[in-house]
């Protein structure tokens, strides 16, 4: 039986057994009986099948990063790479705040609008007016703030909501 068959269904009832259920999480994780060679007929069976996983992401990546080292020689430098880190770090935790808030339930997008939205005042006063940082980060926050506390307030509105209803 490969990874890919399905095991027959309860003929008795449809509920599943709790030690069934865990043995299935436990199985879906282990190692592939026969190695690699089988675990790598099994990801093309899979690939075939057109579970795709991670490999378009991948893929990708890998294109643009040989284009951009074949456009400029220095792309593959350690200096570049960790400038790329060093300026996406606050839109990676952003994306991995929406992450999370998307995996619970809660479809709230607006953090994102609300992200933009106090960089631009922030960079219009230090830029346009030639405020210092420490005295545009309180104006950033004011200007978010109703927008925050609004989205936060409908959010648990909607969950108490949600709550009663059961």
């Amino acid at each position: 039986m490969t990874s890919l068959d399905k095991p027959p269904a309860p003929a008795e009832s449809d509920e599943i057994d709790p030690h069934d259920a865990d043995m299935a999480l436990v199985a879906s994780t282990a190692p592939v009986e026969g190695g690699t060679a089988d675990y790598v007929r099994n990801y093309i069976l899979r690939l075939r099948g057109g579970d795709m996983g991670s490999l378009p992401g991948v893929t990708g990546l890998i294109v643009l990063a040989a284009i951009f080292s074949i456009a400029h020689p220095q792309f593959h430098t350690v200096f570049n790479f960790g400038n790329m880190f060093t300026e996406g770090t606050a839109t990676i935790f952003i994306a991995m705040g929406l992450v999370f808030v998307l995996l619970l339930g809660e479809i709230d997008l607006a953090a994102g609008y609300t992200a933009g939205v106090s960089s631009a005042v922030m960079i219009r006063l230090m830029v346009g007016y030639g405020w210092n940082w420490y005295a545009t980060l309180p104006a950033a926050l004011l200007t978010v703030w109703p927008s925050a506390s609004s989205s936060a307030g409908w959010s648990r509105r909607s969950a108490s909501r949600r709550s009663s209803s059961r």
